[in-house]
Formats: structure tokens, sequence, C-alpha cells
């Protein structure tokens, strides 16, 4: 029983060698590791540059200084809810305030007042 499992390891063995060509210089076992180690390694890229993009767009969207959304997102929300308003009918009320000559403010009174 033990002498027909290795004719038959080594029949697999030869078939291998039939369509590869020549010995495979590694285990079957490595070539699984390095498969599963480039797959979870692209996860981790990918998931890398999802985090990156959310922090990108997040600093796009808030003002720095007082970290409320700028225009940009208010503009984006308000396509939104509008698009939204056509689907459900839902009562909006938008508020957007715009300061003129703000910039004389902060230049007088500095930034932490304005």
């Amino acid at each position: 029983m033990y002498g027909r499992g290795i004719h038959s390891l080594r029949r697999s063995a030869c078939l291998s060698f039939y369509f590869i060509g020549s010995w495979p210089p590694y285990n079957l076992y490595f070539y699984v590791f390095l498969i599963a180690f480039a797959v979870f390694y692209s996860y981790l890229l990918v998931r890398r540059l999802e985090l990156m993009k959310m922090e990108a767009i997040r600093i796009s969207e808030h003002d720095s200084l007082t970290g409320i959304l700028n225009r940009r997102a208010f503009l984006r929300t308000a396509q939104y809810l509008l698009m939204l308003n056509e689907r459900t009918n839902i009562p909006l009320v938008f508020i957007y305030a715009d300061l003129d000559n703000f910039k004389a403010v902060n230049d007088q009174f500095g930034h932490e007042y304005g």
C-alpha cells in the first residue's frame, strides 16, 4: 500500500513536469502563501488609498480655521437634497451666508476674532 502511494506521487510529479517543462523550484505551499500574501498586501494598499482619498475630501470640504463645511460641501449637499426632494417631496430649507469684505475684519481684529 505504501508503494502505490509513492508511484502515484511520482506519476503526478511526472505529469506536472510534463506540463510545466521543468521541475518547480518551490513547493506548492510556497506559491499559495505568496499569492495569499500578495492579495492581502493589495487589500492593505487599496484600503490606505481609500483612507487617503476620504481625508483629502474632508480637507477640501471643511474650513481649516473654523472646521465648518465650506461652499463646495454646501453645494454638493444641496444637490443631493434637491434630488432627494424630487423623489420624496420632503420640505427643504437652505441657509447660506456670504459675508462681503470679511477680509477687512480679519485684518483689523485678527483671525481669532473673525
